[in-house]
Order: structure tokens, then C-alpha cells, then sequence
């Protein structure tokens, strides 16, 4: 499996590491590790939007791109000022990441 690198980060934190992986779930155990995150509960969602990451989008996803890891119950609708430029480019809306799914924007 090819592996690509990631700029991840926790929610609230200027702090970003790169990880690389070959899978989602592989970046969410990496991710865990690094960040001292339980693995129960925890899933990974774009900075820029908050779109959560399914094994299909992440597979889709360009080197390099910046992803919030936020543990169980914990939210994030992106940064105020990015443009949506990775979902934009595809031709997605953006999403909420809440409560392990995500949610279109209305």
C-alpha cells in the first residue's frame, strides 16, 4: 500500500506533525499514538471544513493535506477562513464533524 503524508492536528492546537499512511485507519491509529488520543470514538475530519473522513475520501486526498484528529464527542466545523479547497475541488459540500459522521452544510 503507498503511503502518504498528512499534516495532522488536534482541535484547538497550532501544533501540526506529519504522519504518513496508507489508510485511514492506519492515519487514526498513527494519530492516536502521536497525540495521545483513545482510539475508541476518535475519527479524523478536514482542517478546513470539518468534513469527516471516510476510507473512500481519504483515498482521494492529496498529499500534504491538513486534518483535524478529534476524540470521542468532540466537534469540528473547520476553520473560519479557509476557502473549502480540497471538498471544493471535488465538487463536494462541506460538512460538520460531530458525533463520528458528517453532516452537509445547509
Amino acid at each position: 500500500i503507498l503511503q502518504k503524508g498528512f499534516r495532522l492536528r488536534r482541535a484547538g492546537s497550532a501544533q501540526k506533525f506529519g504522519v504518513a499512511a496508507g489508510s485511514l485507519r492506519g492515519l487514526l491509529r498513527k494519530g492516536c499514538r502521536l497525540l495521545q488520543v483513545p482510539l475508541a470514538g476518535s475519527r479524523l475530519c478536514l482542517y478546513e471544513d470539518g468534513t469527516e473522513l471516510s476510507e473512500g475520501f481519504f483515498r482521494t486526498l492529496p498529499p500534504q493535506t491538513e486534518l483535524v484528529l478529534l476524540g470521542a464527542g468532540e466537534i469540528w466545523q473547520g476553520c473560519e477562513w479557509a476557502g473549502g479547497g480540497a471538498r471544493r475541488a471535488l465538487g463536494l459540500r462541506p460538512g460538520c464533524c460531530h458525533q463520528g459522521r458528517a453532516e452537509a452544510a445547509l
